[in-house]
């Protein structure tokens, strides 16, 4: 029997859309409008918000990460904000609609002679990252802007990771892949089940706020590039009670118990408008 995509996505806290959902033509306009903000040249007028290594694609330490690009406009914004992303990412979560948190624009380097096995991200959940909401029911869709492989640092999986809550704490060593993954704690009668993400260009993969992911460096001499979509569930609160902080809200302050909406947060798909 085979597992539709919300079968497929409760048990093992992943999902990969099997055609591409962009086409070349789609994909030769996001990736000038990634380089033009990775230039400094923001269509909306507004620059993101830095990131790790931002904007030097040339870091031998690896992924260049820009926050909120979808501020500057142009086809990235067009793209973080696709409904049909939004869609399948409420089918996934069995949700009534998403909202946008926080995308991140990924350039990962060709492989440098001076470091040529760095430019990984070692093993984490994001949820740790994002405690400033009340449930984790919260998913990333990650859109490869052109061929992903194990050889250019492909994103990996724990399969069914999503079930074992805090596996690993936050560290400041987000980039050693061997210590984080010595960091991992693996349930009794689990084990540690690495899939990895291999992507065409114009793929995208989905994975839920607690799953156990990381990524290898990029050994090959063209840059690995992709949108990172970070999605909430249009019923996730703001809340104070985890002492968690996240880079949104110095852009958008909330009070307890708000609801992520706003400038910072648009609806990016709902099925019923929320309060009806």
């Amino acid at each position: 029997m085979i597992m539709n995509r919300h079968e497929f996505f409760v048990k093992n806290g992943y999902w990969v859309e099997p055609n591409p959902l962009f086409s070349n033509a789609d994909l030769e306009v996001y990736q000038q409008s990634m380089m033009k903000i990775m230039d400094h040249r923001y269509e909306s007028g507004r620059e993101p918000m830095p990131g790790r290594n931002w904007p030097n694609r040339t870091d031998s330490n690896g992924l260049v990460q820009i926050n909120n690009a979808w501020w500057a406009g142009g086809a990235i914004r067009q793209l973080a904000l696709n409904s049909r992303l939004g869609k399948i990412a409420s089918e996934l979560l069995q949700v009534n609609g998403i909202c946008m948190w926080h995308d991140q624009l990924l350039y990962k380097p060709p492989r440098s002679a001076d470091a040529p096995t760095e430019g990984n991200v070692g093993w984490h959940q994001d949820w740790n990252y994002w405690r400033v909401c009340d449930k984790p029911d919260m998913i990333t869709a990650w859109v490869a802007l052109d061929d992903v492989s194990v050889e250019n640092g492909a994103m990996m999986f724990v399969s069914g990771s999503h079930k074992w809550k805090q596996a690993i704490k936050a560290s400041d060593r987000t980039l050693d892949m061997e210590h984080t993954l010595s960091q991992v704690r693996i349930p009794k009668g689990e084990e540690l089940n690495i899939i990895h993400c291999e992507l065409k260009a114009g793929c995208v993969s989905f994975h839920h706020a607690i799953t156990l992911h990381g990524s290898g460096p990029n050994l090959t001499p063209k840059p690995r590039i992709g949108l990172a979509i970070h999605m909430v569930a249009d019923h996730v609160r703001y809340t104070t009670t985890n002492g968690a902080s996240h880079s949104n809200l110095k852009v958008c302050p909330r009070e307890e118990g708000e609801l992520f909406r706003g400038e910072q947060h648009p609806v990016i798909w709902q099925k019923v408008p929320y309060g009806q």
